[in-house]
């Protein structure tokens, strides 16, 4: 009926996968996430994590939320309709109230928009190429 995701990446194919499907994901809200990954209760794999977040913190800063802020699953123009918690309780409430059914279909009429949007860059691309090299 949906998923629960605990990032590992602030990027991966699944999530565009389940999105394009219809299927509800649940993530951890920004702040939740950092709090997460600064108490290292969950560590998230990329190139910064081996000693995560002092690695990132040395490649990008203090100020690492940029780097949070570009994950696939907190862009909510593209993905509209994921579900973000603040804690573990309030986790436990959603998943007893909120109508899957609901957000799958919100997510159906968003992904023909997404499509439609996405065709048009392309189209875009394509026509400004042509005329490049015409």
């Amino acid at each position: 009926k949906g998923f629960i995701i605990f990032p590992y990446e602030i990027s991966t194919m699944s999530i565009f996968e389940r999105y394009s499907a219809n299927v509800p994901m649940f993530f951890p809200s920004k702040k939740f996430l950092k709090e997460l990954i600064e108490t290292k209760q969950i560590r998230l794999n990329s190139k910064y994590s081996c000693k995560y977040p002092e690695n990132m913190e040395r490649a990008l800063g203090k100020d690492w939320n940029f780097w949070l802020d570009r994950a696939d699953f907190y862009n909510t123009e593209e993905f509209k309709y994921l579900q973000y918690f603040d804690s573990i309780v309030q986790l436990k409430e959603m998943i007893k109230n909120v109508d899957l059914i609901k957000i799958s279909n919100l997510m159906k009429e968003h992904n023909r928009i997404r499509i439609l949007n996405i065709n048009k860059k392309w189209d875009d691309v394509l026509l400004d190429f042509e005329k490049r090299i015409n």
